[in-house]
């Protein structure tokens, strides 16, 4: 019982850690992409300079609501709220999803550009790299939910003994 209790808090810190991994990765793409825009367009905007990182500040802070969500899915006695708060967590999942793809495939481009001015061959096939980004995303975007469902059904296995 103390193991099953041990382990549950455990793998919801490992959860809660992989979110702010997570929302680490989103802020520096947003960095990124503001540095970017900056370096490639001396005459922008602070509007265009806003509008261009504002949606990966957004999707970072979004990541931190899916262990709460798993905990309220868990602790929700009501099919109907379970059935909504699996689909918010869905939606929470995709949107990582997206974002994170979308930041490794503009990251798989600017390498493919710097390969293109140093005139080196280009190891990595257009095919490949979209199988590793997905894969990679896919990782990312899921496991920490994951964790948390497998901590609170050990917290939940240790309430019922």
């Amino acid at each position: 019982m103390i193991i099953k209790e041990l382990w549950s808090d455990r793998l919801l810190y490992a959860a809660q850690a992989l979110v702010v991994i997570a929302t680490a990765i989103g802020l520096l793409l947003s960095w990124s992409m503001g540095q970017e825009l900056l370096t490639h367009d001396k005459d922008t905007t602070a509007f265009n300079l806003l509008m261009t990182i504002l949606p990966f500040i957004i999707v970072s802070l979004i990541e931190f609501t899916k262990v709460p969500l798993v905990k309220k899915i868990y602790k929700s006695a009501g099919s109907v709220s379970k059935f909504f708060l699996s689909i918010a967590l869905l939606l929470v999942t995709l949107i990582t999803f997206e974002t994170l793809l979308a930041g490794l495939e503009r990251e798989y481009v600017n390498y493919v550009d710097i390969m293109a001015e140093l005139k080196k061959p280009i190891m990595l096939q257009l095919d490949d790299a979209k199988v590793w980004a997905v894969s990679l995303t896919f990782f990312v975007s899921t496991f920490s939910i994951f964790l948390a469902f497998t901590g609170m059904t050990l917290k939940k296995i240790k309430d019922k003994l």
